[in-house]
C-alpha cells in the first residue's frame, strides 16, 4: 500500500496530457493550421514562479478540451525569440486566445485558476469543456447517512470547503477530486470522497453539527470503525499530503472526535503512528 501510495503524487503530476508545446519552428502551423479549431496558448517562462503557481491550473485544460474545437498549447516564450519579438511578449505568464484564421483574439487577464480560465474560454469560443464524471460525492444533509455513515467498512475522507478557496474553485479539477480519481483507478480499494460545500445555506446544519470553523477542514471515517466512532479530524494545513498521510493513519495534526447524537465529543489523539511517508510530490 505504501509503495502504491509512495508514487501517487508524481504519477498525477506527469499527466499533462493534451497540451502541445509549439516553438518558432511550428507555432503558426500548429495554431492556424487547424481548420475550425480555436487555439488558447500559454507563453510562459522555466524560471518564472508566477509561471510555476500557474502550471498546475492551466495543466487540465488540456484533458478538458480534448476532442473539441479548441486546443491548448504551451510555447517557452523565453527560448523562442521569434514567437516572442511577434506578440511583444514583456513578461511571463502571457495567455492568448487565437482563432484558426490567425486572428488574436485578446489576453486572458483574468484570475489565473482553471475554474475562470474554462468559463473565460467557453464564453469565449462557445467550446464546452468535456468533464469526466466525478469521483467526489457532494454531501448535504439528506444524504450524509446514505453517503458516509452507513459505510462503516470502507474507508471514507469527508472534506468542508468553498469554491472561493485556492485549490477548490473547480469541483472538476481541484486536488482533491484528482485524488478521488487515483484511489476509485488505481488503488481501488473503495475509499468514500466527500465533499460538503459551506457556501450553500442548506449545508449550515452539518457545518454547527461536525463544529468546522476552518476551511478547508477534512475528516477521516476509518475502514471497519464501529458506530461511527474514532472518527478524525485536520483543520489545517490541508492538502493532498496531508489528506494521504490521514488516511495511512499517520500524525498529520488531526485530532478525534466521536459523533454523538446531540453533538460531537471531543478528545485528543494521542495514539497515533509517529511514522513519515516517503512521498514524491508536486502541487496537484
Amino acid at each position: 500500500m505504501r509503495s502504491i501510495l509512495a508514487g501517487l503524487f508524481l504519477l498525477i503530476g506527469l499527466t499533462l496530457a493534451y497540451i502541445v508545446e509549439v516553438d518558432d519552428r511550428d507555432f503558426e502551423d500548429v495554431v492556424f493550421g487547424q481548420p475550425g479549431k480555436y487555439s488558447f496558448v500559454y507563453f510562459y517562462s522555466p524560471g518564472c514562479i508566477h509561471c510555476q503557481n500557474l502550471d498546475p491550473q492551466f495543466e487540465p485544460l488540456g484533458n478538458l478540451f480534448h476532442e473539441t474545437n479548441l486546443q491548448i498549447v504551451k510555447v517557452n516564450g523565453k527560448a523562442n525569440s521569434r514567437l516572442r519579438s511577434k506578440f511583444q511578449l514583456i513578461g511571463f505568464p502571457t495567455l492568448k486566445l487565437f482563432s484558426f484564421e490567425g486572428d488574436d483574439i485578446g489576453a486572458y487577464t483574468g484570475l489565473r485558476t482553471t475554474h475562470k480560465m474554462v468559463e473565460y474560454l467557453r464564453d469565449a469560443t462557445g467550446v464546452q469543456p468535456r468533464y469526466p464524471p466525478r469521483s467526489v460525492v457532494d454531501v448535504s444533509s439528506s444524504n450524509i447517512d446514505q453517503t458516509i455513515h452507513k459505510h462503516t467498512d470502507k474507508d471514507v475522507v469527508l472534506a468542508f470547503a468553498a469554491p472561493w478557496i485556492d485549490g477548490w474553485d473547480d469541483p472538476h479539477s481541484s486536488y482533491y477530486e484528482r485524488l478521488a480519481q487515483y484511489y476509485s483507478d488505481k488503488v481501488k480499494d473503495g475509499t468514500i470522497f466527500g465533499l460538503v460545500d459551506i457556501s450553500k445555506a442548506e449545508n449550515n446544519q452539518l457545518i454547527s453539527r461536525f463544529q468546522v470553523t476552518k476551511y478547508p477542514t477534512v475528516f477521516h471515517f476509518p475502514k471497519d470503525r464501529s458506530d461511527n466512532e474514532n472518527i478524525f479530524k485536520l483543520d489545517h494545513d490541508v492538502g493532498p499530503e496531508e489528506i494521504v498521510s490521514l488516511l495511512m493513519g499517520t500524525d498529520s495534526g488531526q485530532t478525534s472526535f466521536v459523533v454523538g447524537g446531540s453533538g460531537i465529543d471531543y478528545t485528543e489523539e494521542s495514539d497515533l503512528e509517529d511514522d513519515t511517508i516517503d512521498i514524491q510530490f508536486r502541487d496537484l
